[in-house]
């Protein structure tokens, strides 16, 4: 199985450059905050890394960055016409 340090993306202070998807400036500073790599739970893949107000798929996808929208308690993203939503629970693994 893929180690989930294997994930390559952009440093956290900046927003993947050429997506039309990145998130208006300034970023809210929640969503800045809102950084780390996303792993499969069952697996341990790795699925991407969220930074800068972006999930930034894992090269395996072939997907350009997705823009989070913060919302109460939480966040969402659109992916092919459906919402996805999270809820944020601070200090959380």
């Amino acid at each position: 199985a893929p180690e989930r340090n294997d994930v390559q993306a952009p440093p956290p202070q900046e927003t993947p450059q050429g997506s039309a998807v990145r998130p208006e400036y300034p970023t809210p500073q929640r969503l800045f905050d809102l950084q780390g790599v996303w792993a499969d739970d069952k697996e341990g893949t790795p699925v991407g890394q969220i930074q800068g107000g972006c999930v930034v798929w894992h090269p395996s996808f072939n997907c350009r960055p997705t823009k989070l929208h913060e919302t109460p308690g939480g966040v969402e993203m659109e992916m092919e016409g459906k919402i996805y939503t999270a809820t944020v629970q601070v200090g959380q693994e």
